[in-house]
């Protein structure tokens, strides 16, 4: 496709033998929602009107997570969180806040 063509670029992602290969168990990650806002503004090149530095409000609400505020210092999960149904062995700490709710809210905030 030409130079800055999303349809063709999602496509060929999508469809490439890697991405639809599922060959273990353990494929792909969840990333922390903090980190899935700041790569969606990055991916965007997101920059403020008035060229002032950008700071997020408290989403905590929103997205289950905000910077230097997790519950204790280990973070906001445990590390040996293993969500219902997976495999023995895996674990998957950032399900632990990964909820119906905050998954629902924060789709809506990224499109709001």
């Amino acid at each position: 496709g030409a130079y800055g063509d999303l349809k063709a670029t999602t496509v060929a992602v999508l469809m490439h033998s890697e991405a639809r290969a599922q060959t273990t168990e353990s494929n792909g990650a969840l990333r922390e929602p903090y980190l899935k806002v700041i790569h969606l503004m990055r991916s965007m090149e997101y920059q403020d009107e008035a060229n002032r530095p950008i700071f997020l409000r408290n989403i905590i609400e929103a997205i289950g997570q905000f910077p230097y505020a997790s519950p204790t210092v280990f973070n906001f999960y445990l590390p040996e969180f293993r969500p219902e149904d997976f495999p023995e062995g895996l674990v998957a700490p950032e399900f632990q806040i990964f909820t119906p709710p905050n998954a629902l809210a924060f789709a809506n905030g990224m499109v709001s």
